[in-house]
């Protein structure tokens, strides 16, 4: 299983989920506004409401990982942000397997990461949720090259 997001290529697959009304959330090019991590397009989004998310779902059909290794670089480009990255197992049976990351994010770059430990594992298929939690309110978090991975 792989999943890689440079957003190089828009945000397909990348969504608005947790008090979804109250996030938005638009690739940024590099320019007057910042930098991308890599590349030159990243992932800005901002919540009005404490705990707004984006996401992204992806599954795994082959046999099951046991471990499910995600990183991901944020940064706020204005006031410092304070957020969580929660790796959800949706399915088989793990919904209540959701490791959490807190972070804060000011100006630079930051590297997050977080492993989850598949429960149930089975030959398949298994869909996990990568979630970013925005609990800073009208202020802008970027997200560039999350990488999600099954280490061998």
């Amino acid at each position: 299983m792989a999943l890689t997001s440079s957003f190089e290529n828009g945000a397909p697959g990348w969504r608005p989920v947790n008090l979804a009304n109250s996030v938005t959330m638009n690739v940024m090019q590099n320019g007057p506004g910042g930098n991308a991590q890599s590349g030159t397009r990243y992932l800005r989004a901002r919540t009005s409401q404490a705990g707004g998310s984006v996401a992204i779902d992806t599954t795994y059909s082959g046999l099951a990982p046991v471990n499910l290794a995600v990183f991901a670089w944020v940064r706020a480009p204005g006031p410092a942000v304070n957020g969580t990255l929660t790796i959800w197992q949706l399915s088989p049976g793990g919904i209540n397997n959701h490791p959490d990351t807190p972070f804060q994010a000011a100006g630079n770059w930051v590297l997050l990461s977080n492993i989850l430990t598949i429960v149930n594992p089975s030959t398949g298929p298994i869909t996990v949720r990568v979630e970013f939690y925005i609990n800073t309110l009208n202020a802008n978090l970027d997200i560039d090259s999350v990488v999600a991975f099954a280490p061998q």
